[in-house]
């Protein structure tokens, strides 16, 4: 039955107010109503939820949404009438609701309980939701398309929001940062992981790529979470909705530290090379190794030992002394370092010898003569060619030195430039044997990604198909990717397409694809198929790796046939025909000279020095004796040689003749062929770059073993000490111990359990400092902090503190960690100074704050400084403290942004501060 609306509404007690009350309805575009809770019958709706359930006012008015059927599930308005008259809490909860249409719509639904006039009324506002859905699903559709080809690059890949905090980081991220998972770093900022003078560029970049769409190449010095640097270069796109407004950034970030440690070893080693190979004799060509590599690496002294001929011994033959090394006697005074018998077992083991500290030189006379010279360390490397020790490189340094890997590479370059001047055939073949090796180690790195959609067709190729297949992205795009497949490989192929479309991940071993030339690449490919909401597949991704060296190298055995064939049947070089005279005539020449050194066939010909003017005066000598060798010779000759080009250029060629001889038996002309080898001469530095960077990786795996080690074994230590002490007190009781002895022994007992416990704390306080909520940071108001800090110290130090008071200032920091930190400071300077004064205070500096506790005490052992911050290390012998104080204090400081460190003064006292950005 319908009840009179007017007589209904004028029950509302809003009086006056009713009509700015239904201006501020009507006003909202959310859904509106409001009813009373015994009846539901509605009292006042606005006109949006008049359009969502499709009512005219007069129809709603006076009666409740249950008599017109709106809603759709009736328990929805059990679930909130019960949650509304039990006052239990209620966030917005999604309902389904039905229009006068029939219609059903999803809507978010809020509602408050009111009293007003002794009665109590529903106050709802709704909101629809239905379009939202499908945004959501087609927003995880592509988080998932992006997570699938992150897990699948092998650079670190990085989303993040456009407030630049990170959401999805790959495996490989983590691995770089060297976090314990994923979790660690989703959710914070990516300045977090770039160092702070970087911060401005690396916005820049942000700025540009939102601006522009994307970023290639910009270069940032990133920390890794045990606080050490690495270079990395940053390419990142923006990733738009589906709407077309930008949602979030995709950054690709790759270490290359190596690669640039590797660059500037290759140019030190580089110049060394040209400068040695400019040197006109062996004995100048030496000398220039010595004085080079003293005079850029900062070795004080070397000398160099050499064979006057096959089988004799080894002389003296050349010495170099840094200008500021200059003895005062004269370089005479390094002579006592002359004993060709501490070389034998260089000679014998063709190994180089490094000593580390005089003491382990061979002889007492040598190990004397480098005491009273000052020297620390030294090594003898030798020089090879013919598979003899022909000379042998000595070099020392003032310092105590372990063995270093890298001047090690560079002294092995020095010598092997100085072995090709003695055997210069010898340094040919090793050099091809390392091309060879090169190109494996680099073949062998890359991988191809490919996208498809559910028909096979390619969406996406990624940059490695133009290195390893010869196709760039625009050649494969819409390309069904079954037809690089080979014809006996589809079957297979298709088959695992087929398994990937009903949802399993698919393993195919071994896949034939074809090259750009029409070869065969084995491949080991790995794909998955990306679903949308509705459970339909919107695309393949596909990972390809070479499947084995192997046939990789078999690969490239059948490329160098193709290519070996196309030399034969269409000439890619220059042929040329000489007659067999002192002067080189050329009498023919084929046009591709213009292509390869922008010479026509007439320019050459028409000078009877052409090839000789032309050619690099640093090879006219060797390239003329291999040319005379081949002419008196009669047989095949080669050799290879820089020609400066039209442009001004430098080409390699590599120029293989054959002599033909007349009818008479004598030589008359030379057939040849130039070949541009440029691109090999300069794969060379690339494989010098690849081999060092596996040298470090290797040694940098054996540093971290040894921290791990070190760090149990003094763990272990630490903790067995107390133990030892408090099952001593308890053995030591008889069977009948006096109250007094076990009153004793209980004493001892819970204070070696309490230092126990002291040194777990500290060792847990280490383990958790990478983790996010390490630290809480707030504003502290350094006044009131600091004043905080000297009231918990007075009990270590007394009257023997003294503070140095600030008037103003503040700092974003863990109150807690810093007062730790500063604490354990002052614990330290009470523990290792005997009644004097200690001072603390803050500094202001540029960037920073600088918390100091100072002391005037004996200070401590020159050299202890920076092994006093690591774990379980002490300045003295004592033993007093676990070791973990100095490791906490950096710890909370590198937490911070900041730093931590000492200034010792032997004799007079120690400074310790810590460095927290402002």
């Amino acid at each position: 039955m319908r009840r009179d609306a007017s007589a209904d509404a004028s029950r509302l007690p809003v009086h006056g107010d009713y009509d700015l009350l239904a201006r501020a309805l009507q006003a909202s575009s959310d859904a509106i109503a409001i009813s009373r809770l015994e009846d539901g019958c509605l009292l006042e709706v606005n006109d949006a939820c008049l359009r969502m359930i499709g009512y005219a006012r007069e129809e709603v008015i006076g009666r409740s949404f249950m008599e017109l059927g709106v809603w759709a599930d009736p328990a929805d308005r059990t679930r909130l009438i019960h949650a509304l008259e039990h006052d239990e809490p209620l966030d917005p909860i999604q309902v389904s609701i039905r229009s006068k249409s029939g219609e059903v719509r999803l809507v978010e639904l809020a509602a408050q309980l009111i009293e007003m006039g002794g009665s109590r009324f529903i106050f709802a506002l709704g909101r629809d939701i239905g379009d939202r859905r499908p945004l959501e699903g087609q927003l995880r559709a592509s988080e998932e398309r992006y997570r699938a080809l992150a897990e699948t690059s092998p650079d670190a890949v990085v989303v993040a929001d456009l407030d630049l905090r990170i959401t999805v980081v790959n495996e490989q991220t983590v691995e770089l940062y060297g976090a314990s998972g994923s979790d660690a770093l989703i959710g914070r900022s990516v300045f977090d992981f770039i160092a702070p003078e970087d911060w401005n560029l690396a916005a820049e970049g942000a700025g540009r790529t939102l601006e522009t769409g994307s970023l290639r190449g910009l270069r940032l010095t990133l920390v890794k979470r045990d606080g050490s640097r690495y270079q990395g270069e940053l390419s990142a796109s923006l990733i738009r909705g589906v709407d077309g407004k930008p949602v979030a950034l995709l950054g690709v970030v790759r270490d290359i530290t190596e690669r640039l440690l590797v660059e500037r070893e290759l140019r030190l080693t580089h110049d060394l090379a040209l400068s040695i190979g400019a040197a006109a004799t062996v004995d100048e060509g030496i000398q220039v190794a010595l004085r080079e590599i003293c005079e850029r690496t900062g070795w004080v002294f070397g000398q160099a030992w050499r064979r006057s001929g096959e089988g004799s011994p080894l002389e003296l033959s050349a010495t170099y002394v840094l200008a500021q090394e200059r003895h005062p006697d004269g370089d005479g005074a390094y002579r006592a370092l002359a004993s060709a018998d501490a070389l034998t077992s260089v000679v014998s083991t063709h190994r180089p010898e490094w000593w580390p500290d005089p003491s382990a030189m061979d002889g007492v006379s040598r190990r004397n003569a480098a005491l009273d010279l000052g020297l620390a360390a030294g090594l003898a490397f030798p020089v090879m060619a013919g598979g003899d020790v022909v000379a042998v490189l000595e070099f020392f340094f003032r310092h105590r030195r372990e063995e270093d890997r890298r001047f090690l590479d560079v002294v092995s370059t020095v010598a092997s430039q100085v072995g090709s001047l003695i055997g210069r055939k010898a340094a040919e073949e090793e050099l091809r044997k390392s091309q060879n090796l090169y190109r494996l180690v680099l073949e062998n790195s890359l991988d191809l990604i490919t996208v498809l959609d559910p028909g096979g067709r390619i969406l996406y190729a990624s940059p490695s198909h133009r290195r390893i297949l010869g196709y760039s992205h625009g050649n494969l795009l819409q390309l069904p990717m079954a037809d690089l497949v080979h014809v006996d490989d589809r079957p297979a192929f298709q088959e695992a397409i087929g398994q990937m479309l009903s949802g399993m991940q698919r393993l195919i071993p071994s896949l034939r694809l074809r090259d750009s030339d029409g070869y065969w690449l084995v491949v080991e490919s790995q794909g998955v198929a990306i679903f949308d909401d509705g459970g339909r597949p919107e695309m393949l991704l596909v990972g390809s790796r070479d499947l084995t060296e192997r046939r990789r190298t078999e690969e490239h055995l059948r490329l160098a046939e193709h290519r070996y064939r196309t030399l034969v049947e269409q000439v890619p070089a220059i042929t040329y025909t000489d007659a067999l005279d002192d002067k080189m005539t050329t009498l023919y020449i084929s046009p591709q000279v213009e292509s390869i050194l922008g010479y026509t066939p007439a320019q050459w010909i028409g000078s009877t020095h052409f090839w000789f003017e032309h050619l690099d005066p640093r090879d006219r000598e060797r390239a003329m004796a291999d040319y005379r060798r081949g002419r008196d010779s009669g047989q095949p000759f080669e050799t290879e040689y820089r020609m400066r080009a039209s442009d001004g250029r430098l080409v390699w060629l590599r120029d293989s003749g054959v002599i033909v001889r007349g009818r008479e038996g004598t030589s008359a002309l030379i057939h040849g062929i130039l070949s541009d080898i440029t691109e090999v001469k300069r794969a060379e530095q690339d494989l010098e770059r690849a081999l060092s960077i596996e040298r470090e990786a290797a040694q940098r795996l054996r540093m971290l073993d040894e921290m791990k080690n070190m760090f149990l074994r003094a763990a272990s230590h630490e903790l067995k000490t107390p133990i030892t002490i408090s099952r001593g007190h308890l053995e030591v009781l008889g069977p009948h111990p006096q109250p007094s002895e076990v009153k004793e022994a209980i004493g001892v007992v819970v204070d070696e359990l309490a230092r126990m416990g002291r040194i777990v704390d500290d060792i847990t306080t280490l383990v958790r400092m990478d983790d996010p909520s390490f630290l809480r940071l707030q504003p502290v108001d350094l006044e009131t902090f600091l004043s905080e800090v000297r009231t918990k110290a007075r009990p270590l130090l007394g009257d023997r503190l003294r503070y140095r008071p600030i008037s103003r200032g503040s700092v974003q920091a863990d109150p807690q960690r810093l007062t730790q930190a500063l604490v354990n400071l002052l614990h330290n300077a009470a523990m290792h100074t005997k009644g004097t004064k200690v001072e603390f205070g803050v500094e202001e500096e540029p960037r920073m704050w600088r918390f100091e506790v100072s002391d005037s005490g004996d200070g401590m052992p020159a050299g202890a400084e920076e092994r006093l911050f690591q774990p379980f290390q002490r300045a003295d012998t004592s033993g007093a403290g676990s070791g973990l104080g100095l490791a906490i204090v950096r710890g909370i400081a590198a937490a911070h942004g900041g730093s931590a460190g000492v200034e010792n003064r032997p004799g007079e006292g120690a400074t310790f501060w810590i460095r927290i950005p402002r």
